[in-house]
């Protein structure tokens, strides 16, 4: 228990951080989902929540309507725990056991486990939004983690996989301290964090959602693409051997720690440039910050691009 608190404490704390420097609104998420909700090989489901032997599973393939997913390891727990409840959107509301009209559907494929939010019906469903809990052993190495979500939000905690695929229409994603080889999130309108963690390959994609990445280690390239949100990357002085963003309206902003070094090619029809507590030297397009290193390739149409320097403690 101790272990998830910090992992949620983390994630909270990396997130508030990020809505801090962003200029924001508040978000009031749905309480409730309906519509039609089908999938593939329904009769092979079975319904409610239940626990797995953390050896028999190692892919997780969610789709989840409404409300929130989230799933962190545990040094408490030998096998992998799922429950769910009624999300109410309020912290200190005790939580609702679901209908067992409303429950999930479950069905360990081989070694995947498939998780789908209702039962598959033709008809148009109206339900409470629900909020899916997973917690795996600490120790449990996962394959891949793929989660589809509507307007639920999807927060990973403390997990070791070699593929992380978020995907959402309105729903924020929230990752942090975790270990993958590769890490793609993708939203509509939702946020995208990734916080904290290690990775060879991180790829970001958002319409209009803001994207925040934080301390995350053993990058070799780095993708980050949105059309009007803002792109905050915060880092030390380890950066990704290769870093792609473009952004069409939305500005940039790099956070750097003294001691970083790389060389920006930095492309844009209308947006600003602004450097603060770094030296640079420039050809054309081409900025060396402090003598010049991994390269960063950032296209924006209207957006700005900063690079600020953390100051020092």
């Amino acid at each position: 228990m101790k272990r998830i608190l910090s992992l949620a404490l983390v994630l909270i704390i990396g997130v508030g951080v990020c809505l801090a420097l962003f200029s924001c609104d508040i978000r009031i998420r749905p309480t409730s989902w309906s519509g039609k909700y089908t999938y593939e090989n329904a009769k092979k489901y079975t319904a409610g929540a239940t626990n797995y032997a953390s050896g028999t599973v190692k892919n997780f393939d969610i789709d989840w309507g409404a409300g929130e997913i989230r799933i962190y390891s545990s040094e408490e727990v030998q096998e992998i725990v799922i429950s769910e409840v009624v999300f109410t959107g309020l912290k200190d509301e005790t939580p609702q056991e679901v209908d067992s009209s409303e429950v999930l559907y479950r069905w360990l494929d081989g070694d995947t486990l498939r998780i789908r939010f209702l039962k598959s019906k033709w008809r148009k469903q109206e339900v409470h939004a629900k909020t899916l809990a997973i917690t795996v052993p600490a120790e449990c190495l996962l394959d891949n983690i793929q989660i589809k979500s509507g307007s639920a939000d999807v927060i990973l905690g403390g997990l070791t996989a070699t593929g992380v695929d978020l995907q959402s229409t309105s729903g924020e994603l929230h990752v942090g301290d975790f270990t993958a080889d590769t890490v793609q999130l993708s939203s509509s309108s939702g946020k995208a964090y990734c916080l904290n963690g290690t990775a060879r390959t991180l790829n970001v994609e958002t319409s209009s959602g803001e994207i925040c990445v934080g301390e995350v280690e053993e990058l070799a390239l780095l993708e980050v693409k949105s059309t009007s949100g803002y792109i905050e990357y915060m880092k030390g002085s380890t950066l990704p051997e290769e870093a792609r963003v473009e952004s069409t309206s939305g500005d940039v902003k790099l956070i750097l720690r003294t001691g970083s070094t790389l060389t920006v090619v930095y492309e844009t029809s209308g947006g600003t440039y602004a450097l603060s507590g770094f030296e640079e030297t420039v050809d054309g397009y081409t900025h060396k910050i402090d003598g010049g290193g991994p390269l960063w390739q950032i296209k924006t149409d209207s957006g700005d691009l900063s690079i600020t320097r953390i100051l020092d403690n």
